[in-house]
């Protein structure tokens, strides 16, 4: 199980309460008032939001904590998302970033100028099979900006 508090992270075994390591952040862990802030990317990679703009990787067999991703404008204090393969980040602006979760560059962002529900989500199959949808927290229909 994964923990953080300030500018610290840690890894605790959830059988025996055990800590099996720990971090020092570069910047304090975003507050995401009491939401996950840990995504799994790899079977040893997470991402963590750091300050209001960054998004750090913790390499958890070597502890290596990297810089994944600074954004140029603040980022939603929430936890990244990891879905069909790319890294999504929430804009506070009402947007969302795409973002290679090899190297953590932009790939492309998704801006519709209106609040977003919190999660990108697979089609299933229900326009194309490899549409992912972001839904509008407003009615109406909105055509995103590539």
């Amino acid at each position: 199980m994964l923990s953080g508090s300030g500018s610290e992270a840690w890894l605790i075994d959830p059988r025996d309460g055990r800590e099996l390591g720990r971090w020092r952040l570069p910047e304090p862990l975003a507050d995401t008032d009491h939401r996950p802030a840990f995504t799994l990317v790899a079977p040893d990679c997470c991402l963590i939001p750091c300050g209001p703009r960054s998004v750090v990787a913790i390499r958890l067999s070597s502890g290596l904590v990297d810089q994944f991703f600074r954004h140029d404008a603040d980022l939603s204090a929430s936890a990244a998302e990891f879905t069909d393969g790319v890294v999504w980040l929430r804009e506070r602006r009402a947007g969302y970033l795409a973002v290679d979760p090899e190297d953590g560059s932009k790939l492309w962002n998704v801006d519709v100028r209106q609040p977003l529900i919190s999660e990108v989500v697979q089609s299933s199959g229900v326009e194309e099979p490899d549409d992912l949808i972001v839904v509008s927290a407003q009615p109406g229909e909105t055509k995103p900006d590539s």
